[in-house]
């Protein structure tokens, strides 16, 4: 239910509700909307509460006014340039290596990234960083992943 929602309802809530002269944006594909559930379904069961969701809607407004405020040429696109100072925006500790491999994963040949992609790369660097923060109490930068927690990070995050 949760990503048949999303994929009807949010293409044009950055219109209804950044501002009264945002672009209307493009819709959630039925693969970005998995990406959307995986994102907040922290015990891998296909599903989310409301507590999730209610995380997950106010990590998409986030978002898209990050999204919304940024000068693009293309509407419903950023440009290569303008990903790192958005993921920054949100709050990620992005570097060379991660911009790099976010955009192997999310953006277009040209470099630009769409926007349910770059809500989609968003959610899923909160995800994995919090995950590892999480693994990582003292801070020192390593983890051990048992073979489930890895498989877990690369399939469904």
């Amino acid at each position: 239910i949760l990503i048949g929602w999303v994929w009807n309802f949010l293409p044009g809530w950055c219109n209804l509700s950044v501002s009264s002269t945002a672009p209307t944006l493009p819709g959630f594909t039925l693969d970005a909307s998995r990406c959307l559930l995986a994102s907040v379904d922290t015990a891998a069961l296909g599903s989310a509460g409301w507590e999730q969701f209610s995380d997950l809607w106010e990590t998409i407004s986030a978002g898209t006014r990050i999204f919304c405020h940024l000068p693009r040429q293309e509407v419903g696109a950023l440009r290569k340039e303008q990903i790192l100072p958005a993921l920054q925006a949100a709050g990620l500790p992005v570097d060379d290596f991660v911009l790099q491999l976010s955009g192997l994963r999310y953006a277009e040949q040209d470099g630009s990234i769409s926007y349910p992609n770059f809500i989609c790369c968003l959610l899923t660097l909160q995800r994995v960083t919090g995950m590892f923060q999480a693994a990582d109490p003292s801070g020192s930068g390593t983890v051990t992943l048992n073979y489930r927690q890895c498989m877990r990070l690369a399939m469904y995050s």
